[in-house]
């Protein structure tokens, strides 16, 4: 009896610690279409805590022999969507179809601190039809969403009134003194110290040094047997991107994909197939992180040799120019 009375609260109590699956956030979309276009805008969550990461994904459909313009409903020069703030602005992803239609995608990463119901701006999609002789200019206007944000502060949580001027404990100052002088004393020395241990250890990494170590650690882990292409992805680019702005100078890490590229076509230090293929390189991740594209695991080995020989190419390229010219690159 006992015996059955513990085996029942053992499962009931690993019942109600087992995880439970967390619903689906809620969505906010709108649809249009119009001539040979349709577009789908979806906004998630639509109901968010304040300082939530917010996303919106735009997708569109195109049939053959018609275009959109991009990047897909325009940039957002001044960083923000009504009362969102813009953090990061996707690519426009452009992908044939086997039917000869085009399917277009881009993400775009935002947050609110603005308690409330916000309806947001309309969307405007701008697309040439070449069907017929004559070419036709639209637009399409998506929209409106919603978003509802809410502030974690309630009038208990918020911040008491100043209370005035409390009175310090009485007592001799000395030990008080004492105390703080030890305390300086015993900083400076730890900084001697570490001055001392980075004298001693050398100079410090350079870019490439930095990047190699980092593929080498992203090669040992379980990110493609596991399948989290994402994560894979996203980490491999910004590898190569930091290591860019720390050789070159270019604010890679800043950037979305097409600025970089245009950054980087004026480099004259950058030879032509190193750029196509920095380019090659960095779509193929922007698919992945954007457009859902789930490439074999051997690709991602096949990336990972591809981000070192862009490295020790470019390194080799840099070391042949410095010697040419008789100067020293900065690392």
């Amino acid at each position: 009896m006992r015996v059955g009375l513990l085996i029942a609260m053992v499962s009931t109590l690993f019942l109600s610690c087992a995880p439970q699956e967390d619903a689906a956030p809620e969505v906010s979309s709108a649809q249009a279409h119009r001539g040979p276009v349709v577009v789908e805008a979806t906004l998630s969550p639509a109901h968010a805590t304040a300082g939530t990461r917010l996303h919106l994904h735009l997708s569109a459909v195109t049939q053959p022999d018609a275009g959109l313009a991009t990047p897909l409903a325009g940039a957002f020069p001044e960083g923000t969507w009504g009362p969102l703030n813009v953090l990061d602005q996707g690519d426009t992803i452009d992908l044939p179809q086997p039917d000869g239609s085009r399917r277009w995608s881009r993400s775009i990463a935002l947050d609110c601190f603005e308690p409330g119901t916000h309806t947001l701006p309309e969307l405007e999609v701008s697309f040439t039809d070449h069907r017929a002789s004559t070419e036709i200019s639209g637009r399409i206007e998506l929209g409106p969403l919603e978003v509802t944000i809410v502030s974690e502060l309630t009038d208990e949580s918020e911040m008491a009134d100043i209370q005035g001027w409390i009175g310090l404990p009485g007592g001799p100052w000395w030990p008080w003194i004492l105390g703080g002088g030890l305390a300086i004393v015993a900083l400076a020395g730890t900084a001697v110290c570490w001055s001392m241990r980075r004298t001693e250890e050398g100079p410090p990494p350079t870019p490439a040094e930095i990047a190699r170590a980092a593929i080498h650690a992203l090669r040992g882990t379980s990110l493609l047997s596991q399948g989290d292409f994402d994560t894979f992805y996203t980490t491999l680019s910004d590898i190569v991107r930091r290591y860019i702005e720390g050789r070159y100078g270019l604010k890679a890490p800043r950037k979305t994909t097409g600025e970089f590229l245009i950054e980087a076509e004026r480099d004259s230090r950058l030879r032509d197939d190193q750029k196509s293929q920095l380019q090659a390189f960095l779509r193929t991740a922007d698919l992945v992180k954007f457009a859902g594209h789930e490439p074999p695991a051997s690709h991602g080995t096949a990336a990972l040799a591809m981000a070192q020989q862009f490295i020790d190419d470019t390194e080799a390229a840099m070391s042949e120019l410095d010697q040419d010219t008789g100067e020293v690159a900065t690392c």
